[in-house]
């Protein structure tokens, strides 16, 4: 799927790369530019580093197993490079070439300075004793390390499949006990990690919260809403179905709930509850923990039959579970007139074409739920830096802001001749006194994806593509991809 869009990203550039490069390279004649732009097209569509391991592991019962894992570069355009760990039976060296290459441009297209990267494990995680995990982390992290693969300017790795905090720990801690120890940057090998290591509050319900935020920036431009029918702009009063309740699924729900949307479905993968009138959705999250299963709430009445909850009539859909839930068999039974790709992938290429001509409107998942790898640079940041994020600005902020009081107060008193006493807002003061590493990366985040979402508006405009945003965010990060490859030269010596 990432090769079919990137091609027809490429298609859709087609003379604008020319036109981009013709002022730059006036020296050149017509062929010779185009010799050069093929070159670096080529560039982009290429994985320069792919790492097969295969190494033994002793069992709890005392047998050994011979482990297959994974890592492949994309591109190279920026380091270090960025992406998940997953643990699949299912993963073998074309999907980790593929997932490498769609975290590049998301990456670009979020203006996130990585390339792309991706690996995995070759294991079913519930196979394995927690021991065993921890000894096959270590081992494959350790032969990635010991290769120069891995590291915190080079690759550095985060949860993905199946992997969490846990696991990027493990890594971390392979490192730090590795070649690491003289590395001062040593922390930021990974991101995901636990807290208490250097991990970064928010991170956890980055990737919903972004969903929610790419969808309300794309509703309120009036322009681009109006070619879809029957959409009106803005997001208060949107019902919502969401296809997954997991992180990225009950986040999203959250956020939505936030921005004046109504969830009125949710489907899990055994049991979907369906209310025209709006979900409790703090109280499903509440029953989801203590129960590790939505199954057996009582708060609304289940959906039959339960996967078919994502057909009913909604304003947008949030499928936020698996790759390939929508497919050519079943876009014409879609009623939802915006999809917001919170999983990667959940839309065929040919689903999607169906689903365009329909005109409905998709949020594509390298824009929309790119706020994980989006908080993961801040953290990769907060590593590099050593410093939590506002700790250091937190006091002189708060001073700043009673100075500015007191100088309105005096101001207003010399010119009304009594005194008068303003003070912030109980919301503002609240913000004032409780503002956390949280609020800074809340609020980056949000503003993050507003600014990307403008741009791919406004490159569906430029490049005439209509309601196709994600041919719209390949080729805005095909541009800066390509832009970036210029710029530093195609020869190294």
């Amino acid at each position: 799927m990432v090769g079919y869009n990137f091609h027809r990203a490429v298609g859709a550039i087609g003379e604008n790369f020319e036109d981009e490069t013709r002022k730059k390279w006036f020296r050149l004649d017509h062929k010779e530019r185009c010799r050069r732009i093929s070159t670096i097209v080529k560039m982009i569509d290429t994985c320069p580093a792919v790492v097969h391991l295969q190494f033994p592991v002793k069992m709890d019962d005392g047998n050994y197993e011979i482990i297959q894992g994974y890592r492949a570069h994309h591109c190279g355009h920026r380091v270090p490079y960025k992406g998940g760990i997953r643990f699949s039976t299912h993963i073998n060296q074309n999907e980790v070439m593929a997932l490498a290459a769609l975290m590049s441009y998301k990456c670009a297209c979020c203006d996130i300075p990585f390339g792309g990267a991706k690996g995995g494990v070759s294991i079913d995680p519930k196979a394995y004793s927690e021991r065993e995990l921890e000894k096959i982390t270590r081992r494959y992290s350790y032969e990635l390390i010991k290769k120069h693969v891995i590291g915190p300017a080079i690759d550095v790795p985060a949860p993905d499949v199946n992997t969490d905090p846990r696991v990027m720990a493990w890594v971390m801690d392979t490192y730090l006990r590795t070649t690491g120890v003289n590395d001062i940057d040593n922390v930021a090998i990974v991101t995901g990690k636990p807290i208490i290591l250097g991990g970064i509050l928010g991170r956890e319900d980055a990737t919903g919260q972004g969903v929610a935020y790419a969808a309300q920036t794309i509703l309120e431009d009036e322009a681009f809403v109006q070619q879809i029918d029957g959409l009106k702009p803005g997001m208060i009063g949107k019902t919502v179905i969401i296809q997954g309740f997991g992180n990225v699924g009950a986040s999203s729900a959250k956020y939505f709930c936030q921005l004046g949307a109504k969830i009125i479905g949710v489907q899990e993968y055994n049991v979907s509850y369906y209310d025209p009138n709006g979900l409790k959705v703090d109280e499903m999250i509440e029953y989801q923990t203590e129960h590790k299963t939505l199954k057996g709430y009582q708060g609304a009445k289940e959906f039959q039959p339960f996967h078919d909850l994502i057909f009913e009539n909604c304003d947008i859909l949030v499928p936020a579970a698996v790759e390939k839930i929508i497919k050519k068999s079943n876009a014409d039974r879609i009623k939802a007139k915006v999809i917001a790709e919170g999983a990667n992938g959940p839309i065929t290429p040919a689903a999607d074409v169906l689903l365009l001509s329909k005109k409905i409107l998709i949020i594509p998942d390298i824009y929309a739920n790119a706020g994980g790898v989006t908080v993961s640079f801040f953290e990769w940041l907060k590593g590099i830096n050593h410093v939590s994020w506002g700790r250091l600005q937190f006091g002189y902020e708060k001073e700043n802001t009673k100075m500015l009081f007191e100088s309105m107060n005096e101001s207003l008193k010399d010119a009304l001749g009594k005194a008068i006493d303003m003070q912030p807002s109980s919301s503002f003061a609240r913000r004032l006194k409780e503002a956390s590493e949280r609020d800074i990366v809340s609020s980056s985040l949000n503003e993050s994806v507003r600014e990307i979402g403008n741009e791919l508006i406004a490159a569906a405009k430029k490049y005439r593509l209509g309601t196709d945003l994600r041919t719209a965010a390949f080729v805005n990060a095909i541009m800066k991809i390509f832009k970036t490859i210029d710029e530093s030269g195609l020869n190294y010596f």
